[in-house]
C-alpha cells in the first residue's frame, strides 16, 4: 500500500533497519523501567512480594509491551518480506500530515508534562498527591524517553538523516542547555552570596503582579483565532466583492477597538483594594483617597488647580511635571471623586495593550501582537486584583509608573516606525524625539534610552555618516522642543537648569550608596514611613504643636515624634558633588560594585521572567481534587490568582531560591523569549531588537544606581511579554505546519500601491513639507503647555475670598457664645487665619492611622480629624476632635483659625456654593 505525495501527504522515509533500531531502543527503555519498578516496589513487609494491585497491573502491561517488541524484532529477522511490507504501510501511514502532526503534538505534550511531573514530585507536600507522583515516576520516565525517541525518529524520517542537520540540532540544544545552566547557577550563586546583603537595601524592590498560565492559554487562543481570521480573509478577499473591505487597516482598527473596550471593561470591573497607595474608606465620607507616593503626585495637581502653580514641598519645581498636568486634566473633567477620576484614567491607560499590539505587529506579526496585548491587559487586571498583597502600581492608583510605561511604549513604537523606513519617515525622527522628551518629563531616568537610540542609529547609518547626523539632529530637535520650555521655566524661577529636581535626585543617589544599617525593605511600613517626610511634610510646626496639645488637652502620652522633612541639598551637596562621591566609590570598590551591579541587573531580569507563567497547576490541582472529592477545590487551586501567588514564594519573604516547580516553566519562558528575540532579528534585524536595546540601557542605569525590580521596571518589563508572544506564535506556527503542506499565512500582506508611494510627501525634502512645520507647532504647543497652563490658572483663594469666608464664620449661628468668645481670644493673641481647599478629610479614633504616611494621617494617641490644606497656605492639618461633623465633604473650601504656633483651633467648612455648612472646634478652644 502506498500513498502519493500530495496536498495532505509528505513522504516519510524509514528503512527496515531504522525501524528495527526504533523497536530495539523501545524494548531497552521498557526493560530499564521495569527494572526500576521492581527495585522500587519490592519492599519487605508488603503483601504479595510488595506489589499492590495497580502496580501489578502496570508491571504486567510493561511486560506485554516488552514481549511484543521482542517478538516483532525476532520475526523481522526470520521473515524479512513480511517486515518490509509492514514498514511500507507504516511509512505510508506516517506520510499523512494529520497523522504526523498528531504524533508530534502528542509527543511534545507528553514530554512536557512528564518532565514537569518529575520536577513537581519533590515540591509537593500533600501526602496523597506526593505518593501518587512517586509511584508513577517509572511510568513517567518511560513516557519521556519514548517521546524523545519518537520525536527524533519523526524528524529524521521526514527530512532524512544528514550529519550537518544533526550537528545543527545538537549545537542548538547544547547552546540552550548552556544558557539555562548559566542562568540558574548564576542566579543561585547570587542568591546565596548577594541576595541577603542587597535585598534589605532601599532600591531592591519586590516582584509585581504575574501572569497566570491559564491567562497565557487564553491569550494564545486569541492569537490562534486571529490566525484563523487571516486564513479566512485570504480565501474570500478575491472571491467576494466585500472581501476587499477586510484590509489590514480595517483588521487593525477592529483589533485595537476591541482591545481597548475589553481592557476598559476588565480593569474597571476590578474593585479597588486599599494598599500603600490608596487609603481605605473612612468616616465621614467613606471614600477612597490617594496615599503615600500617589498622594504626593496628586498634591502637585491639586495645587495647580487652585492657582498656586506647579510646586513640590513648597519649592517652585515639581517631580513628574507631565504626570502632574495629566492628573490635573483628569480632576478638571472628573472632579474630586476618586473612583470617577480612576475611571477616566483607565480610559487613557487602556491604550497600553493597544500600543503593545501595534508595536509587536510592527516588529513581527499581528497574531503575536494580539497575544502580547491580551497578556498585558490580563497582567494589569491581576495587578489591580492583588493590590492588597502585592505592592506595585496599577491603573487604579495615581502613580506615575503606568503613564510612564504608556509613554515609553509610544516612544518605542514611533522610533520603530521611523527606523524601519528612515528615508520616507524622516518626520518620525522629530516625533519620536518629542515622545522621548514627554517620557522624560514623567520619569527622567528614561532619558538613558538616548544611548540606545544612538547605538541603533550608528548600526543603521555607519556607512552614511551624513544621513546619521541629519536624522539624529531631527531626533534631538524633537526632544529639545519638549524639554526646553520646562527647563527655561525652572531656570527663570530657581536660577538652575534641571528637569525634575535641582540636584537631579542626588539625595536619592546618596541614599542608595549610604550605610546599609537603618534601611528597610521596600513595601515595609518602616520603609514607607521613612519616605513620607520627604514627600508629604510641608511644615515642621504641626508635629511640635500637636505634642503640647495632646498633653494639655487629652492627658495622653507624647506621640512618637515625626521625622522632619529632608531639606534640599546645599550647594556643596549638589548633584555633581554626590555623583563625584559615587564615582569615587565605584573606583575604590570595583569588586563590590561589580557584585552590586550584577545583583541588581539579575534581579530585574529574573523579575521580567517571573512575571510570565512560573507554575503549572493543572495536574497537582486535579490530583488534590480527586483526593478530597471536591470539584470546586480544583477550580480554586487551578485557576485563581490567590492560589497562584500563595503557591510560589516570590511575594512572601523570598530568599532568592527558585522552587523546583518553577524550573521547567522558567526554562520554557527563557526558550520562548529567546526564540522570539531570534525571530524578531531574522525578520527585521536591528529593528527587531529595538525594545531589547532600550530595555538593557534602562536596566543598566538602574543597576548602576542600585535600583531594581518592582514598579521601577514597569516602563520596560512589558518587553519580556512581547518577545514571549513572538516565540509562542512561532512555536504554534511550527506545530500547525506539521499538519499541512501548504504554508500558513502568518500575517496579512502590507501592500501599498506604487502611486501612493510616489505621491507620498515624505519623498520630497522634509523642510519643504507642511507636515514638518505642523509637527513643529504641535510639539511646541505640547512643550509649552506646562508653563502656559501654570500661568493661565488664577489663584482661587484671594484676599477678598479670605475675608468673606472669615466673616461668614464669625457671624455664623452655628457658633455658641462660648466658642465665639474663644475665637475673639484667639484674635487678641494674634491668631493665624488660613483659607484653602480641604482634601481627603478623615476621622481617626485614638491610636489609628493610615499605613505608609506619618503626617497628618499617621497613628496618634487621641481622636482627631486630619486633612490636607491646599492653597496659599499649603500644609497638613491635624486637629483633636471628639465627634464627626455633620458636613465635611472632600475638596470643601475651609477657613482655619489657628493659634500663633500653628495649632488649628477652629475650622469652617463651606460647600460648593460658598455657604458655611459646619464648624469644627478643637476641645481646647471651647
Amino acid at each position: 500500500m502506498s500513498v502519493e505525495p500530495g496536498r495532505d501527504t509528505d513522504p516519510f522515509i524509514g528503512s527496515a533497519t531504522a525501524w528495527r533500531n526504533y523497536l530495539l531502543l523501545a524494548a531497552i527503555q521498557v526493560a530499564a523501567v521495569m527494572t526500576l519498578l521492581l527495585v522500587s516496589l519490592v519492599r519487605p513487609g508488603r503483601e504479595t512480594a510488595g506489589f499492590a494491585t495497580g502496580e501489578a497491573i502496570l508491571s504486567g502491561c510493561l511486560l506485554l509491551i516488552l514481549l511484543a517488541c521482542i517478538w516483532v524484532l525476532i520475526r523481522s529477522w526470520r521473515n524479512p518480506t513480511w517486515f518490509e511490507r509492514q514498514v511500507v504501510r507504516l511509512n505510508s501511514y506516517l506520510s499523512r500530515r494529520a497523522v504526523f502532526g498528531s504524533l508530534v503534538l502528542i509527543c511534545l505534550v507528553g514530554l512536557f508534562f512528564g518532565i514537569y511531573q518529575l520536577h513537581l514530585t519533590s515540591a509537593v507536600q500533600e501526602i496523597f498527591t506526593r505518593t501518587a507522583l512517586e509511584r508513577s515516576q517509572p511510568l513517567i520516565l518511560l513516557i519521556c524517553g519514548m517521546c524523545v525517541q519518537t520525536l527524533v525518529w519523526l524528524y529524521f524520517g521526514r527530512s532524512g538523516f544528514h550529519l550537518n542537520r544533526l550537528a545543527r540540532i545538537l549545537l542548538a540544544c547544547c547552546t540552550f542547555l548552556v544558557v539555562l545552566l548559566i542562568f540558574f547557577y548564576g542566579w543561585n550563586w547570587l542568591a546565596q552570596n548577594t541576595f541577603a546583603s542587597e535585598a534589605p537595601q532601599t532600591g531592591w524592590n519586590d516582584l509585581g503582579a504575574p501572569i497566570m498560565e491559564t491567562q497565557a492559554l487564553l491569550a494564545w487562543m486569541a492569537g490562534m483565532g486571529l490566525l484563523a481570521v487571516i486564513a479566512w480573509q485570504r480565501r474570500i478577499i478575491g472571491k467576494y466583492p466585500w472581501g476587499r473591505y477586510l484590509s489590514p487597516r480595517v483588521v487593525d482598527a477592529v483589533i485595537c477597538v476591541a482591545l481597548w473596550v475589553c481592557t476598559v471593561l476588565l480593569w474597571n470591573s476590578q474593585p479597588i483594594y486599599p494598599n500603600w497607595f490608596v487609603a481605605a474608606p473612612r468616616q465621614p465620607n467613606y471614600e477612597y483617597y490617594p496615599n503615600s507616593d500617589a498622594l504626593a503626585y496628586d498634591m502637585s495637581a491639586q495645587l495647580l488647580m487652585v492657582g498656586e502653580k506647579l510646586q513640590f514641598l513648597e519649592e517652585p519645581f515639581v517631580r513628574r511635571p507631565i504626570h502632574a498636568l495629566y492628573l490635573t486634566i483628569l480632576h478638571v473633567i472628573g472632579g474630586q471623586d476618586y473612583q470617577r477620576v480612576v475611571f477616566l484614567q483607565i480610559l487613557v491607560l487602556a491604550f497600553l495593550p493597544v500600543m503593545i499590539y501595534l508595536l509587536t505587529r510592527k516588529i513581527y506579526t499581528r497574531p503575536a501582537g494580539l497575544i502580547a496585548g491580551v497578556l498585558v491587559m490580563l497582567r494589569e487586571a491581576n495587578s489591580i486584583a492583588s493590590a492588597a498583597r502585592v505592592t506595585s502600581a496599577n491603573a487604579k492608583l495615581f502613580m506615575a509608573d503606568l503613564p510612564a510605561t504608556l509613554a515609553v511604549v509610544c516612544f518605542v513604537y514611533l522610533f520603530v516606525i521611523w527606523i524601519k523606513d528612515t528615508d520616507r519617515k524622516q518626520l518620525y525622527a522629530l516625533i519620536s524625539g518629542a515622545a522621548l522628551g514627554i517620557s522624560m518629563l514623567i520619569r527622567q531616568e528614561v532619558g538613558i534610552m538616548l544611548l540606545g537610540a544612538v547605538f541603533i542609529l550608528v548600526f543603521g547609518f555607519w556607512k552614511r555618516p551624513g544621513q546619521f547626523i541629519r536624522q539624529f539632529s531631527l531626533f534631538l530637535l524633537g526632544a529639545f522642543l519638549i524639554l526646553s520650555p520646562w527647563v527655561w521655566r525652572n531656570w527663570q524661577l530657581t536660577g538652575k537648569i534641571f528637569l525634575d529636581t535641582p540636584n537631579y535626585r542626588g539625595d536619592l543617589i546618596e541614599q542608595r550608596f549610604g550605610s546599609p544599617e537603618g534601611f528597610a525593605p521596600p513595601g515595609s511600613e518602616k520603609y514607607e514611613s521613612s519616605r513620607q517626610p520627604e514627600l508629604l511634610a510641608h511644615r515642621l510646626t504641626t508635629p511640635v504643636t500637636l505634642r503640647s496639645l495632646a498633653v494639655s488637652t487629652w492627658d495622653t502620652p507624647t506621640p512618637t515624634p515625626i521625622s522632619p522633612p529632608e531639606q534640599p541639598l546645599p550647594e556643596s551637596d549638589s548633584f555633581f558633588s554626590v555623583l563625584g562621591r559615587v564615582v569615587e566609590f565605584y573606583a575604590s570598590n570595583r569588586v563590590e560594585v561589580g557584585r552590586m551591579v550584577l545583583s541588581h541587573a539579575m534581579n530585574s531580569q529574573i523579575q521580567m521572567l517571573l512575571l510570565l507563567p512560573s507554575n503549572y497547576r493543572f495536574f497537582n490541582s486535579a490530583i488534590n481534587a480527586l483526593d478530597h472529592g471536591q470539584v470546586n477545590q480544583f477550580g480554586y487551586e487551578c485557576c485563581l490568582l490567590l492560589s497562584y501567588t500563595r503557591g510560589l514564594p516570590y511575594w512572601h519573604k523570598w530568599d532568592g531560591i527558585i522552587p523546583r516547580q518553577s524550573i521547567l516553566p522558567i526554562a520554557i519562558n527563557i526558550f520562548l523569549v529567546g526564540l522570539g528575540t531570534i525571530m524578531a532579528w531574522k525578520r527585521n534585524k536591528i529593528i527587531g531588537l529595538t525594545p531589547v536595546i532600550f530595555a538593557m540601557t534602562y536596566l543598566l542605569l538602574n543597576a548602576l544606581l542600585r535600583n531594581s525590580g518592582g514598579r521601577y521596571i514597569l516602563p520596560i518589563d512589558w518587553i519580556a511579554i512581547v518577545y514571549f508572544s513572538i516565540g509562542l506564535t512561532r512555536v504554534s506556527l511550527w506545530l500547525i505546519n506539521q499538519f499541512t503542506t501548504k504554508p500558513v499565512m502568518e500575517d496579512l500582506p502590507e501592500d501599498q500601491p506604487a502611486a501612493l508611494l510616489a505621491s507620498d510627501p515624505q519623498n520630497r525634502p522634509l523642510l519643504r513639507t507642511p507636515q514638518f512645520y505642523g509637527a513643529l507647532i504641535v510639539i511646541l504647543l505640547v512643550g509649552w503647555s506646562l508653563p502656559v497652563v501654570e500661568r493661565a490658572i488664577p489663584p482661587r483663594y484671594t484676599g477678598d475670598m479670605k475675608a468673606g469666608m472669615l466673616n461668614s464664620l464669625i457671624q455664623s449661628e452655628l457658633l455658641s457664645e462660648m466658642e465665639r468668645a474663644a475665637i475673639e481670644d484667639l484674635f487678641l493673641a494674634n491668631a493665624r487665619v488660613e483659607v484653602g481647599r480641604a482634601l481627603y478629610p478623615r476621622y481617626f479614633p485614638s491610636g489609628e492611622g493610615e499605613r505608609g504616611t506619618n503626617n497628618p494621617m499617621g497613628a496618634l494617641p487621641f481622636r482627631r480629624v486630619g486633612f490636607y490644606l491646599v492653597g496659599p497656605d499649603d500644609r497638613p492639618i491635624v486637629m483633636p476632635f471628639e465627634k464627626k461633623a455633620e458636613y465635611f465633604q472632600n475638596a470643601s473650601d475651609v477657613v482655619i483659625i489657628s493659634q500663633p504656633d500653628g495649632t488649628p483651633a477652629v475650622v469652617g467648612v463651606f460647600d460648593s456654593t460658598g455657604n458655611l455648612k459646619s464648624i469644627l472646634v478643637a476641645p481646647a478652644s471651647r
